[in-house]
């Protein structure tokens, strides 16, 4: 394998380790706020998006500084959403599905289509985050 891509493939796993590192510490963040909500008897697809919104807005802050290393700016905040709306799409439907067809219980239902999306987020998010950067 070429010098260049060995560094390239080495950048990738590093860039998607963290990747992982912090979609588990964001998917934690959003399964907290999920169940605080349902707590308090918020309906379980609002609690959905509320969880999902907050959760999203510190994703974008560690993908960016801890994930890729790039910098902060409103172009990238307001582009970032646009990577997750089909992430959004597939896994409400999912919950719906789940808790209303499946009888899965609600409080696992978030779960059931997170491994279908990883890959698909990694890629789209790598693409808005790094874009004209100079790596």
């Amino acid at each position: 394998m070429n010098v260049p891509m060995t560094k390239l493939i080495n950048k990738i796993n590093t860039a998607f380790s963290r990747f992982v590192v912090v979609g588990v510490m964001n998917t934690i963040n959003f399964y907290i706020i999920y169940f605080i909500l349902l707590l308090f008897d918020v309906h379980y697809q609002a609690a959905f998006v509320a969880a999902y919104l907050l959760s999203m807005i510190g994703s974008y802050f560690m993908n960016t500084l801890f994930v890729y290393k790039t910098t902060v700016s409103l172009k990238k905040f307001f582009a970032f959403p646009l990577v997750y709306v089909v992430q959004f799409a597939l896994n409400y439907v999912g919950i719906i599905v789940c808790v209303e067809v499946l009888n899965i219980a609600e409080e696992f239902a978030p779960f059931i289509f997170l491994p279908i999306t990883v890959i698909l987020t990694f890629v789209l998010t790598r693409t808005i985050l790094t874009r004209g950067d100079s790596r």
